[in-house]
């Protein structure tokens, strides 16, 4: 019975919330993975105000680009901005559409829909390009255990 509980917990999708804030031009470490790898799933992020800065979003997970390039992430309120969870040509950030589904619009087109992207221990990543002045992104990332004592947690 304990086997079966076991794998249960760890079939079960976990979601890391990080909640708003202001973010400065540079590097911003949002979640660090523990214990273990991790299955992410979805890497968003929803600006609870609107964002009249032009500035670019990139985010590294354990070292590694979750987008081909940076892309301008200004938006209206509730506005998500979805992260294709790889660098391959084609793989691009889709910014400030007010729903969408959780791989790229542009991926999708493609024929290049991922599965997510498996990590070990790490942080994840945001660099920013120009300092929001209102916007406040909230991010979220969607995940399941590859161990029992895997997590992400907000950084």
């Amino acid at each position: 019975m304990s086997g079966a509980l076991k794998q249960i917990w760890m079939d079960r999708c976990a979601v890391a919330y990080r909640p708003p804030e202001d973010y400065a031009i540079g590097a911003h470490n949002l979640f660090t993975i523990i214990g273990g790898a991790v299955w992410i799933k979805a890497l968003f992020c929803r600006f609870t105000a609107a964002e009249a800065a032009t500035s670019t979003f990139a985010i590294a997970v354990s070292g590694v680009n979750m987008q081909n390039a940076a892309v301008n992430c200004d938006g209206a309120i509730n506005s998500i901005a979805t992260w294709p969870l790889g660098a391959a040509a084609g793989q691009v950030i889709v910014p400030a559409l007010l729903s969408q589904p959780p791989f790229s619009l542009a991926n999708a087109l493609l024929g290049q829909v991922g599965q997510g992207q498996i990590s070990s221990v790490g942080n994840i990543v945001l660099t920013i390009a120009t300092a929001l002045t209102d916007g406040l992104p909230e991010f979220s990332v969607v995940y399941q255990r590859m161990t029992p004592a895997s997590q992400i947690v907000v950084a």
